[in-house]
């Protein structure tokens, strides 16, 4: 004991827990009890406990028992007093009933400890049991109990109960002490009451002399509710009491008037420090800033950080993150950043509040990569991302357009074991919904209700969202109706939704009806709400309806904008109101709405059509002077316009930009142009026209135009059924002349040969003429519910029923963990063979799939079997790695992985390769990519760039972004190559 007094007094320092744990074993080695009583109670005041000495403590009051010593009621209380401090309820309460099996009665210190222990655990009734049996036949109350007992309640928000205790103390005579008084004040605080704490305050004063702890309690009030006035006053009575504020009482009044909104009041404060002799210290100044940066006044906040410098303060993390957030919210990230950089460069480490507000103030911004850059430095520094840090990453990357990242995000909170709080529930819902997965958005919103977290109007308004722009409106208006049955007050975004669901799906009267609702909620309608209605009016053909909702939507004050415009000339140049549109396009002009492509492309056809070409060809010249893209509808537009007025080397100039910029050129144009290049006798414009038809004689030509009027429509290709036939087999390279194609149709032997795999991604819109193209249907798992869901979408004027009934797969295959329970058994009972292989987790669905048709097809020729598989390509990027390496297993069968953009298929090295080219609908743009090992030699003829015993490997040269000059591409190398090329036809 000695040796441990002398080691304190020569360190200036208290002993660490080591310190007292040894101490405590040489006492019970050798029996020295005396002290023990002192010793605990050191460790109990120094909160050695919290490092683990309860067990040597107990086990030393074990000892004691065993050598027959009598414990006395002060060891008694501080045992109870030592336990409880550190959270050994339990304990405290045994040793509290060993009391009087030892023969000991609890003495007020008894009492009194027990009941802060038991408030303390907010194990409120026993606390209030032991007080009343305490009270029982006890004639003078115990002032100390009733101080507990109020400060109790006082903390357990429990007003009342905490008045009327105070009460009871003053009619058994006892006058309740200041500390009783600020308890309840303190009490009332949390409560916000300030007017029954005034009068608490005023009638204390008969009671106990308020002390510097109660002006406190009331200027904290005072500030929060903004009465700068009644503070002066309160101030004034202080020092008329002798008390003078502190450095507490400055801060709670700077950091609460900066809250109420009162900033001038709080830097006349700070400014009146110095005269009063008071010490700012770092709340101080945070607090400051703080108010300062929340009203704008960065510069003024950054101004006071660098006087906290040089007051030789050290701003804390949390002056970092108030400086860093303001920046940004004042538009100025790049001081934002260079504040982050000083806190690194005066060493002062971001804790993980500061790194998530940090990330998602970037992500507000738009600066994508330094936002995930954040969340990796988030695990790089130690910390472990919580949910806030994976909400505000999830919210970020959907804003940013990469929601198909929220489920590998979803998954990695699951395993990390992060339970979800509304607001990560609802990220996670909107990047599912804004990724396609609806489905899982739904169950989500489904957990969510189940875990006790209600959703929220963010929440309802991302899943009615989704489900309507998928065409599952019906589903979309039950949320719809369930949000307000729940009493979610929903806004205009998500009644938007479900009008441009309605207009998109031609249920006009119902989007009526939901924009009727919404103006009767006193809702105001945005462009975006107005504009969905005009949208689904024009598409309806009701436009002289649509002119009447424009002059509505004038009249409700909001102003139109390009989308709005755009509409109505579009709806006005189909029902061939050129010179009406033109009337709009000029008022447009005249408001200095900027047009967009669409209204530009929309304008410059109408004009064309009504032969005002030289107006549409100025436009389209002023349209590209001003740094537009003119898209493949524009230039067609221009060409057919010129051609038909006879302009046929204008026309042709227009051609060859279009072919030049890499856009495609519809066969009518090319038709409508050849005929005016023929009748202006420019033969070698006309054959270089034909050439790009397919076509070799051009009388031929002129015949089938002029016998051929059926075939003059506005897309690219002769005929939309024949259009999808010359896909099919440019496709599987099957060669064969566009007018053959038109005239003779599909041969019946060929379409034996095709099969159509379906996979987990948005179909391609020309998937329903593929389909009746194809011998033997499948869809992969997840296949099925696109099919379900979307075929209906790609043809809007069939009942979707009678679709769902005849685009039904053969077979439904794989390891059905997508697929819904409601599509599978829809199929089932319509006769789709279901065949579940969950078994199998090393092969893909598509894997599965070819298996199947190989086996299916054991009497065709590989060679001539044909495997199109649609949705292979979009999405996610694994996905798509993996669909090629399925190329690779079975190349020796023609596969074909299409989408709308493009096509690929492998190209063996066992082969040399001739690619018949149908420039109609595919091309120009193609590509040459290696797979599995470099090419050392690849030989190609008929693009751009030839190849000629040309080296291609990852890290040196591909060919991609070539070009297909040549009907007949011709390929060969030492090693297996992806062959891919673009596909021209429009939606």
């Amino acid at each position: 004991m000695n040796y441990f007094r002398w080691v304190e007094k020569k360190t200036g320092q208290v002993h660490n827990g080591g310190a007292y744990d040894a101490l405590l074993m040489v006492m019970a080695r050798n029996k020295g009890f005396g002290d023990m009583e002192q010793i605990l109670e050191e460790m109990s005041l120094a909160g050695l406990a919290r490092d683990g000495r309860v067990d040597a403590a107990l086990s030393l009051l074990d000892e004691m028992k065993n050598k027959s010593f009598t414990a006395d009621i002060v060891l008694y209380n501080v045992c109870i007093d030592c336990f409880g401090k550190v959270g050994k309820v339990d304990i405290a309460w045994k040793f509290f009933h060993e009391i009087k099996t030892q023969g000991l009665v609890p003495d007020d210190v008894t009492y009194t400890s027990m009941i802060g222990v038991l408030w303390k655990a907010n194990r409120c009734n026993e606390a209030v049991d032991l007080f009343e049996q305490m009270e029982v036949n006890r004639k003078v109350p115990c002032a100390y109990a009733y101080n507990t007992m109020i400060m109790g309640y006082g903390s357990a928000g429990k007003f009342d109960e905490a008045y009327r205790l105070l009460e009871r103390q003053k009619e058994k005579g006892v006058i309740p002490s200041v500390i009783a008084y600020n308890s309840i004040l303190t009490c009332l605080r949390k409560k916000e009451n300030l007017n029954e704490a005034l009068r608490i305050f005023e009638e204390m004063k008969t009671d106990a002399k308020p002390n510097l702890q109660t002006y406190n309690i009331v200027v904290d009030m005072l500030c929060s509710a903004g009465r700068v006035e009644a503070v002066y006053k309160l101030l004034d009575a202080m020092e008329g009491a002798k008390l003078f504020p502190n450095v507490i009482t400055v801060n709670i009044m700077i950091d609460r008037l900066c809250k109420a909104q009162k900033l001038t009041e709080a830097c006349h404060i700070f400014k009146s420090l110095r005269e009063k002799h008071i010490t700012q210290n770092d709340f101080t100044y945070c607090s400051l800033i703080e108010g300062l940066g929340r009203h704008s006044k960065v510069d003024e906040a950054y101004d006071l950080f660098e006087e906290m410098i040089d007051a030789g303060h050290n701003p804390n993390v949390v002056v970092y993150t108030s400086l860093i957030r303001n920046f940004f919210k004042c538009g100025r990230k790049e001081d934002a950043h260079k504040v982050y950089k000083e806190m690194t460069r005066r060493g002062c480490p971001p804790d993980l509040t500061l790194l998530n507000t940090y990330m998602d103030c970037v992500f507000k911004v738009g600066e994508t990569e330094r936002g995930r850059a954040l969340f990796e430095e988030i695990k790089s520094r130690g910390f472990t991302p919580d949910v806030q840090s994976y909400s505000i990453l999830i919210h970020g990357l959907v804003k940013s357009g990469f929601a198909r990242e929220t489920y590998e995000k979803f998954y990695a909170m699951k395993e990390q074991g992060l339970v979800l709080d509304t607001r990560a529930y609802n990220a996670v819902i909107d990047g599912f919904c804004k990724s396609g997965k609806v489905n899982k958005a739904y169950q989500l919103l489904e957990e969510m209700k189940a875990k006790g977290h209600p959703p929220t109007v963010v929440t309802y308004g991302s899943v009615v969202d989704g489900l309507a722009k998928i065409d599952r409106l019906d589903e979309a208006y039950m949320l719809f109706e369930e949000a307000k049955s729940r009493g979610v007050e929903l806004n205009v975004v998500v009644y938007s939704s479900i009008i441009d669901g309605f207009g998109k799906a031609g249920r006009v009267d119902e989007a009526y009806l939901v924009m009727e609702e919404l103006m009767q909620k006193g809702l105001t309608p945005n462009i975006y709400t107005w504009n969905c209605l005009l949208d689904a009016l024009v598409k309806a053909e009701e436009v002289t309806e649509a002119l009447v909702i424009f002059q509505q939507m004038k009249d409700w004050k909001c102003p139109p904008n390009n989308v709005t415009y755009s509409i109505l000339i579009n709806g006005l140049c189909k029902i061939r109101k050129f010179n009406k549109a033109f009337v709009f396009w000029q008022e447009m002009q005249k408001k200095g709405i900027k047009p967009n492509l669409i209204t530009y492309t929309t304008m410059i056809s109408g004009l064309a059509k009504v032969g005002n070409v030289s107006e549409a060809y100025a436009l389209f010249e002023k349209f590209k002077l001003k740094g537009g893209v003119p898209d493949s509808a524009c230039y067609n537009a221009i060409i057919e316009g010129l051609s038909n007025v006879g302009k046929a080397m204008d026309a042709y100039v227009i051609f060859e930009e279009t072919r030049l910029k890499g856009c495609n050129i519809n066969t009518k144009s090319c038709v409508v142009l050849l005929d005016a290049l023929q009748k202006a006798e420019c033969l070698q414009q006309a054959a270089i026209v034909d050439n790009m038809l397919g076509r070799h004689e051009i009388q031929e030509n002129m015949n089938l135009f002029a016998s051929g009027q059926k075939y003059r429509v506005n897309w690219d290709g002769p005929h939309k059924e024949d259009k999808e036939r010359v896909l099919v087999l440019a496709a599987s390279n099957r060669e064969l002349d566009l007018v053959e194609a038109v005239k003779g149709g599909f041969r019946e032997e060929d379409k034996k040969t095709y099969a159509l795999i379906l996979l987990n991604q948005p179909l391609p819109k020309f998937t329903p003429l593929l389909w009746n193209h194809a011998k033997l249907c499948l869809c992969a798992d997840g296949g099925a519910n696109r099919v379900f869901d979307e075929m209906p979408l790609l043809l809007p004027q069939q009942d979707p029923l009678l679709v769902r009934n005849r685009y039904k797969p053969d077979v439904i295959k794989g390891d059905m963990d997508s697929i819904r329970t409601k599509v599978k058994d829809f199929y089932a009972n319509l006769g789709s063979q279901i065949v579940d292989e969950s078994q199998d987790q090393d092969t893909t669905d598509l894997h599965k799939c070819i298996s199947f048709i190989q086996d299916a097809t054991p009497n065709v020729d590989k060679s001539d079997l044909c495997i199109l598989v649609a949705g292979a390509l979009g999405g996610r990027f694994d996905h798509e790695i993996g669909n090629i390496n399925v190329l690779c297993k079975f190349s020796d069968i023609r596969i074909v992985l299409i989408s709308d953009d493009c096509l690929i298929q492998l190209l063996p090295r066992t082969h040399r390769h001739e690619i018949n080219i149908l420039s109609s609908v595919e091309g120009p743009h193609c590509g040459l990519i290696p797979i599995a090992t470099a090419s050392a030699k690849a030989t190609t003829s008929g693009l751009q760039w030839d190849l000629d015993d040309t080296e291609m490997k990852f890290g040196g040269l591909i060919s991609t972004s070539n070009i297909v000059r040549e009907e007949k591409i011709t390929v060969q190398s030492d090693s297996d190559l992806l062959w891919t090329i673009s596909i021209q036809i429009p939606t």
